[in-house]
């Protein structure tokens, strides 16, 4: 302290500085930031060329597949187009007698037959499992003998309402006497699914899941030609006639063939706008 009493102050040493020299901070800061800038590009940059790649690798792989879907469903529909006429062609073909469905081997599917015979009542089938308008019923199949004496034949009569409890089966009258009937000839086949085999019911009728016709002919004793033919409406002994199941359409074909052509057309779009804007991300 001086004498004279007034206080004086002598420098000491100075106090660091806590932010470090002037402006070295700042500019590791930028180059930090510079650094993490281009490691943030790079980074994006690399996942857009790996989701263009997996792109790319996409639609290579998908619009192959597209493209033959939608020629496999036009192929389908030309196909259709010959079965249908084929079909239709059959049935204006001169009729087929039950003399000479009984002997001839042949494709007679979907021909016109004209029967002349008996209606044997006591020798019935009915389809299991059959509904027409919500409501559940039977197909009627009803043993017809030739008035020849050629042999027998399966004859679908259509369809009858069951009776409210399952146990009840239905009455099943059939015209009396000589019976002249026209209808159309299908196969016998077996489904290609069935829900349950039931075992065999005694007595007549008797109900079963379709028409089998090994089953019948162990039914009957009889050897029955292995056609079919469902009566036409207003023919005599006809029921409830049910609309037949039709094949998917040509048209039906061609809609997913439309459907194929369109998805592929989209990928192939959405590919080349993606692989367009990245080269221009790049320039």
């Amino acid at each position: 302290m001086a004498a004279d009493g007034n206080l004086r102050i002598f420098p000491g040493p100075k106090p660091p500085d806590l932010n470090g020299s002037p402006g070295q901070e700042p500019v590791q800061g930028q180059k930090r930031d510079i650094r993490m800038s281009l490691e943030n590009e790079l980074g994006s940059a690399d996942r857009q060329r790996r989701a263009l790649v997996a792109l790319v690798i996409f639609a290579a792989l998908f619009l192959p597949l597209l493209c033959g879907l939608g020629v496999w469903q036009l192929n389908r529909a030309e196909q259709k187009e010959q079965i249908l006429a084929e079909r239709e062609e059959r049935r204006t073909r001169a009729p087929l007698s039950g003399e000479w469905l009984s002997s001839e081997p042949g494709d007679w599917q979907y021909r016109q037959a004209e029967l002349s015979g008996y209606y044997l009542e006591d020798r019935q089938w009915l389809l299991d499992n059959r509904t027409y308008r919500g409501r559940v019923g039977y197909e009627v199949v009803t043993l017809f003998r030739l008035a020849s004496g050629a042999g027998a034949l399966l004859v679908n009569r259509g369809w009858i309402p069951a009776p409210e409890r399952r146990e009840i089966l239905p009455e099943l009258p059939v015209p009396q006497g000589l019976q002249r009937l026209g209808g159309i000839v299908e196969t016998v086949d077996r489904p290609y699914w069935v829900l349950q085999e039931s075992p065999p019911e005694p007595g007549w009728p008797k109900r079963i899941q379709y028409a089998d016709l090994e089953r019948m002919r162990l039914d009957t004793a009889l050897e029955i030609a292995p056609w079919l033919v469902r009566v036409e409406e207003g023919q005599p002994g006809a029921l409830t006639t049910l609309p037949q199941a039709t094949p998917m359409g040509p048209e039906t074909h061609r809609g997913y063939a439309v459907q194929w052509f369109g998805l592929a057309l989209v990928l192939l779009i959405g590919t080349v706008i993606a692989v367009v804007k990245t080269r221009k991300e790049k320039a």
